[in-house]
This record gives structure tokens, sequence and C-alpha cells, in this order.
């Protein structure tokens, strides 16, 4: 850009330099146009080969007339079949006729080409009508009198891309500029009766940079993507578009005025006045129709295509007085049915928001054709539809024909995505306001979210507590990770010891968060860890969980009680980030801890996805010397696959069925434990609560237990107290969790 700038100046300070300058820049531009081909090698090389071809034939023709010094038929013939090359290459630069999947039809597109099309047939035509006097009056040779006309017939095409798209590749930005300024140069030389401009001639200014500008986009490495789908795909909206269909459309008009001024064009009255009718109405009729598909959009999603939150409104607002189902008192109602996809962030974040874009169309589609005639959908915004039916059986259907609808695995990039849902449901009487009934089915898709996914739950007024106490949690929760609000009270962390069953003796701990509220007390994990792992703040709780228990690690071994391990548990949030290797590594470096000594626990009850790259972060942290163990076995339907898929060195058995004293029960502890020894992994055994328990778990072979028959989640002094020998066992308070080791290793 440099050198054309150069260029240009130099032309317009030397005007004797112009010829001479307009030569140089010609060759050069041919030259570059030449390397770049080379260089980048594009797919579609015809396209090249035309330009190349173009701007030799450009150069030709100014070179004999720099040789000959008069317009010869060299220069002629070469300007001619120059533009001849430009018309064969258009087709080519604009992708037209390229078959298959990646062309689109462009909505609202006809009308405006129709307008555009019919604007330069009157332009071309009139100057071809101008060419054909001049020949037959001055016998002006054909090549020149029908330049003008073809030279506005390519004119046209190259405003036509600069009308109808955006966002225009470099290359193709300095394509359509280069071309732009050779059809105007060309335009004003041969108006004027000549085939090119002499040397000196003040319009050379003009011709001297066009042809660096074809070079130029030869060498931009988006050259390689001209005459495929990607260089033109970013269309204008109908709006902008219309707005520049404005000046094409008055040159009909401004023609018949020159016309009636007595300007000589050659085309009747009768002609121009018909044409300015023709494009007048057609202007008119798209911008009735942009008129219309504006309205639209204003209610309709743009990526799926359903009802957006004011088209919902409206929808509502229309159907108020529509007969449905009789709700539980009696009166007629509808059901408003909010449907949220169960962890759809971890699609986009795995996959790419264009999978998740996938997702959410082929949602919607089901959606609609389940409904049909009896309700709308909407989509009200990320991963949350809204369903209004008329009319329905009762809110189990509801959810059942909801869940059933999204249960079939979407294919996504040729991945099978199983889709599942938490679903609210509301029953509407007449007069209900819609804000209060999407509240109400927010507040029930929530209860469903908490009481596992994948379930539906229709409203009731005690849930509105519920979540107005959920609510101000969350903002507590916020108030203090984020922003370090003392007044939310403190997160602190607790220690359920992890006995070795053959001596009694302390093997490691568990470490456990608790939030201390300066309101409502202790709140108990189940109350806000599921919430913080929802609101993204998951991960969090778990950096600072893992921080704290190594810092107290390492202050236990430094006051004597050495060989000790310690467990945190991950959530979901924390197993998907793509640096939980790295931040669990750089906590172990910041506390001087050995890998040995941390468990990271995963739990059952979080369904991980089968991912790759959550197995190289594992395999990456054991292979460090790290321990991953498995919490809650026994209870879910993954226990198997995650032994598959990661890791696992321990197991810990789930509390249920470490309590049960019948023969089922027994039976499950004992195949678990050889099943754990043939896998050469250690066992837990979780919420031993008696002497009789702990004593048949280590008859089975479970080498490690935990609960409250030994202790209780301690704070850090008390935990300190416990291994000193001044509390007996049983003592203490607080809920519990799990911690392990390979067989035949020390705690």
């Amino acid at each position: 850009m440099a050198l054309l700038a150069l260029t240009v100046l130099t032309s317009m300070a030397l005007p004797a330099a112009r010829f001479p300058l307009l030569l140089a820049t010609n060759w050069l531009a041919l030259a570059l146009v030449v390397a770049g081909a080379l260089r980048h090698r594009p797919a579609r090389r015809s396209l090249w080969v035309l330009v190349a071809v173009f701007v030799a034939l450009v150069a030709v023709g100014n070179t004999g007339l720099a040789l000959t010094g008069s317009d010869g038929p060299v220069t002629s013939t070469a300007t001619f079949t120059s533009q001849l090359v430009a018309a064969a290459a258009l087709p080519l630069l604009l992708g037209a006729g390229r078959p298959g999947p990646h062309r689109t039809r462009e909505r609202g597109g006809a009308p405006e080409l129709t307008v555009h099309a019919l604007v330069v047939g009157l332009v071309a035509a009139e100057l071809l009508l101008q060419g054909a006097d001049r020949h037959r009056e001055e016998a002006m040779p054909w090549s020149l009198a029908l330049a003008p006309g073809i030279n506005a017939v390519l004119l046209g095409a190259l405003l036509w891309i600069l009308h109808s798209r955006s966002r225009l590749l470099p290359a193709m930005a300095l394509i359509v500029a280069g071309g732009l300024g050779c059809l105007t140069y060309d335009l004003v030389v041969t108006l004027s009766g000549a085939r090119v401009a002499l040397g000196g001639d003040p319009v050379q200014a003009l011709g001297v940079a066009n042809m660096l500008l074809f070079g130029l986009a030869a060498l931009h490495p988006s050259m390689t993507a001209l005459g495929g789908p990607r260089a033109l795909r970013h269309v204008r909206r109908p709006s902008s578009q219309l707005l520049l269909l404005v000046p094409t459309a008055l040159v009909p008009v401004l023609l018949l005025g020159a016309h009636a001024l007595g300007a000589g064009l050659r085309l009747p009255a009768a002609v121009l006045t018909a044409v300015s009718a023709l494009v007048t109405l057609a202007v008119l009729l798209r911008a009735l129709t942009v008129l219309r598909e504006t309205e639209r959009g204003a209610e309709h999603d743009p990526l799926t295509g359903l009802l957006n939150r004011r088209g919902l409104t409206r929808a509502y607002a229309r159907t108020a007085g529509g007969r449905g189902a009789a709700g539980t008192g009696g009166t007629e109602s509808r059901m408003v049915v909010w449907i949220d996809l169960d962890d759809f962030k971890h699609v986009n974040d795995r996959y790419g928001h264009s999978s998740g874009d996938t997702l959410l169309i082929a949602t919607a589609a089901r959606l609609r054709e389940a409904v049909g005639e009896r309700g709308v959908v909407a989509r009200h915004g990320g991963d949350e539809f809204i369903v209004l039916l008329d009319s329905f059986p009762d809110v189990e259907a509801v959810g059942r024909a909801a869940l059933r609808v999204l249960g079939e695995p979407v294919d996504v990039g040729g991945r099978a995505l199983n889709v599942t849902a938490s679903i609210g449901v509301v029953e509407a009487a007449p007069g209900d306001d819609l804000e209060r009934v999407l509240a109400d089915a927010d507040i029930a898709m929530y209860a469903a979210k908490r009481s596992g996914k994948s379930t539906t739950q229709l409203f009731q007024p005690d849930l509105r507590e519920e979540a107005l106490t959920a609510v101000a949690l969350v903002e507590d929760l916020r108030s203090l990770l984020r922003e370090g609000d003392g007044s939310a009270g403190e997160l602190f962390v607790v220690y359920q010891p992890v006995v070795d069953l053959a001596d009694g003796s302390v093997s490691g701990a568990e470490a456990l968060a608790r939030w201390r509220h300066p309101l409502r007390g202790v709140v108990p994990p189940d109350d806000f860890l599921g919430l913080a792992e929802h609101e993204g703040l998951g991960a969090v709780v778990d950096e600072l969980v893992l921080h704290r228990a190594l810092a107290q690690l390492r202050l236990w071994e430094e006051t004597g009680r050495r060989g000790l391990s310690v467990s945190v548990n991950l959530g979901r949030s924390s197993m998907c980030d793509p640096q939980l290797a790295e931040r669990v590594l750089d906590a172990l470096a910041t506390h001087r801890v050995p890998a040995q000594q941390l468990h990271l626990e995963i739990t059952e009850h979080d369904a991980l996805p089968d991912d790759e790259e959550i197995r190289t972060r594992l395999h990456r942290l054991v292979d460090a010397g790290v321990s991953v163990s498995l919490d809650d076995f026994g209870v879910g339907y993954t226990s198997l696959s995650y032994l598959r898929r990661y890791p696992v060195r321990v197991l810990k058995l789930d509390r249920s069925l470490v309590a049960p004293d019948d023969a089922t029960a027994r039976s499950l502890r004992a195949g678990i434990t050889a099943l754990a020894t043939s896998l050469g992994l250690a066992v837990v055994a979780e919420g031993i609560e008696t002497a009789a328990q702990a004593e048949e778990a280590r008859r089975l072979g479970v080498r490690f237990g935990q609960g409250y028959h030994f202790a209780r989640p301690l704070e850090p002094e008390a935990f300190t107290g416990l291994l000193a020998g001044d509390l007996a066992p049983g003592e203490q308070t607080g809920p519990a969790a799990l911690t392990g080791s390979r067989p035949g290793e020390g705690a």
C-alpha cells in the first residue's frame, strides 16, 4: 500500500513522467500477479490466469501506444481484448454457476438484482446506441464504439458486489477497487473518442495505480478464496441493500430529465419512462417486503426462526381468551412450559459455538414439530425455550412428551450428542400476567434441575420462597467469591479423617468446604455447592479448598505429623477446566507439598463428558504422583465407564452400600471389593457409623474407612487435637467425605 501511495503521488507531482510510470506500473503489476499466484497456489487457477492475461493485455496496449505514439491497431486490439477477458473473469470472481451445498438462497436478492440489471442495461443500451451512431458518422472502429457499453456492464457487475455484500476479503476489495478504477479510466478515455490516453494527458494519473491493485490482491493470502463461497458470504442486510438501491433507482429518472432538457440521448422517451416506472415500482414493492421482514424479525429469533420474547408476548396476548384444559381449581387455563437444556454450556466449551448453534436449531425443529397447531414455541434466550400450549391432558403428559421429543441424540458434526432438559410447567389462568407466569415457570424449571435434571416440575407456591432463598444465597456467594465481600460471611475448610482399618491410625483427611453465613449460620454444603456449580463458581470453590487444604497439610508436616494425605473434591466445572493440571501442580509447588500426598476426588453424580482432554489432564496429574479417587461408587450408572475412562486408583464405597446389613448389601460390598482388588485399586468405605461396620469392612479387605464412627468433619485445630490424641473418636460434629491411596502404600 505504501508503494501504491508513492506511485499516485509521483504521477500527480510529475505529469511528464505519467506515461513511463504507467508502463512501469502495468508490467510491475503483471509480475506481482504471477508471483502471488505462484506463492499462494490458489485452487481456482483459471480466475488468476484471466487476471494475469487482463493485466498483460493492458500493459501491451499501453506499451504499443508508447512505441508508436498513436492509438494504432495493436493498442486498440489489445485494449478491447482486455475488456472481453475481464467479462470472462467476472463470473468466476462472483462464483457464478458453482453448484453444491455452499450456495444458499439469498432472501430478497432477486428484486435488488432486477432493479440493478434494468438500470445497467438502460445505461449500456444508451452508450451502445451512441457508439453505433459514431461508428456510422465518424467511421469509428467497432472496438472503440462498443467499448463504453461493455464498460457499463462490467462496472455494473462490480457495483453489484459492493451493493449486495459487506466485509469483503482484502483480496476481493483490492480487485474490486482496481476494476472500478480501470473501468472509470476507460470510460473517460473512450467517451472522448480515444482508445487509450496519450502521454501527458491528465487522465493518465487515474490509470497509473489501477493495475498495482491487482498485483497487491494477488499477493494477499486471501486471494486463494476468490471465486469460492467464502469470498462473498457476507450478504448485506435487506435494509442496507434497499438504502443503497435508491441512488441506482434515480438513474432512469435523471436520464429522462436529461432527455427532456435536450441532452441528445438516443433512447426514446417512452423507453426511459417505462424503465423509470418499472424501477420505481420494484423499489416500492421491495421496501414493503423489507418492512414486513423487519417486523417479522422483531418477533422471531434469527438463529432458530422461533418466536422471541416479543413474539411470545404477542402470541400470549392473542390466546388470552382461548380455552384450555381445566386446571386443578376447575378454571380454564393454558400451560406454559419452560425448557432449559442441561449442560449446554459444556457443548459450547467442548465442541465450539457453531456446534451449540446446530444443537439449538435441531431442538427448535423438534419442539416446533411436536407442538404443531396446539400452541407456539419461543426461544427465550440462550438454551431456554418456552412452549405455550392451548390445551394438554396433564402436567405429567407434558413432561413425558417434552423429554421424549428431546430424548433422541442429535447429530452435530458427525457426533451424536444426547440432549436432556429440565422442565418447569405452569398452568396460566385467564388474566394471568405473562411475566409472572414466566417467573413461576423459571422457578419450577430450576427446581427440576436441582432434583437431578432431565425431569419435570409443576410450579407450586412454596417453590417461590425456595427460589428467593436460593437467589439470595447465590448473590451472597457471588459477593463472597468474586468480590471478597466479608459481609457475606466466610468459606472455611473442615477435615474428616480417613482411618487405616488395620490399626485405627489416621492416614489422611478429606477437605470439605463450609460456609459460615452471618444470618443463616453454617450453610449445609448441599445448599450451596450445587448453586455454586450452576452459577459457574464451582471451580472457584474447588481452588479455594485446594489451596487451604495444601497449606494446612504443610503446616501439619512442619509440626511433626508427616505422611498424611489430603483429599480434595472436584466438581464438573473443575474437571472441564483446560487449566486443571496447571492449577493443581502450581498449588502443590506453592505450598511445597509432594504430589503423592494429594488425592483428587471425582464424583459419580457429575456426568462428565467422554472427553479425551479430561483423560489427558488426569493422566498428567497421575504421572506427577497425584492420586485420583472415584467418590460415591455404586450409586449411579457411570461408575464402570469412569473406571475405563480415567486413571482411578481409589474407590470410595458409597455410604448407602456400607450401612445396610442385609444379604444383598453384603454381597454387593464383597463383589465391589473383589472387583477393586482385581483392578489393583484401594477401597475406602464411607459412612461407617458402628464398630461392626468397620470390622466387616476390614474382613472384606477394605483398607480405609471414613465416617462418624471415627470422627465427624473437624476444623483444623480440632483435627490437630485428634492427631495428638487429645480427642476421642466420635466426639466431634459436622458432615463427611472421602480419601484413599493405592494398595501397599502408606497414607
